[in-house]
């Protein structure tokens, strides 16, 4: 039943087109996953960047003509703005020396397992007999030593260390 009605809903928004353009926004791809739930429908509409403000009419067209369908009640329609990425300024690091994977765990809240989880993956990918390095950079202390009962100060293996607090 859900397939119907995305057919018909998107069917409705075949008549929206973007100003100054000769095809409407379904053939142009830019309507996202359309969800329906107790006969309320949720999408997006993706626009450029910076007319975005100029298309809020059209964002209210399509709100419009989706609740004007006798099956939904109500319709949440958002705009995306698809950005493109300047490629001068994206981060593109050379590769470290014998190193061929990297696995960054991060969270913006403390206390939801980070070194927990990093110690137990690095335990679990030493049992593969794969090397591997852990860097606990937390600036209120770091936990990865407790978590793996090192003590002291770091020692110096040849050029690295063996557990280091940051």
């Amino acid at each position: 039943m859900n397939d119907i009605k995305k057919e018909k809903i998107l069917q409705v928004l075949e008549t929206l087109y973007i100003p100054e353009s000769q095809k409407n926004i379904v053939d142009m791809n830019l309507v996202s996953e359309i969800f329906i739930g107790q006969k309320k429908v949720y999408f997006s509409i993706t626009v450029p960047m910076h007319p975005a403000k100029n298309l809020e009419p059209l964002r209210l067209k399509a709100q419009e003509l989706v609740i004007a369908l006798p099956e939904i009640k109500d319709a949440i329609v958002t705009h995306t703005s698809d950005q493109k990425i300047n490629k001068k300024t994206v981060y593109n690091p050379k590769p470290l020396p014998g190193v061929c994977s990297v696995i960054a765990e991060a969270s913006g809240k403390g206390g939801v397992g980070k070194s927990t989880t990093a110690a137990n993956l690095a335990l679990a990918l030493q049992n593969l007999d794969l090397k591997l390095a852990i860097l606990d950079a937390d600036i209120y202390g770091p936990s990865l030593p407790r978590l793996l009962n090192i003590q002291g100060k770091p020692e110096i293996l040849e050029t690295a260390f063996d557990c280091m607090s940051m």
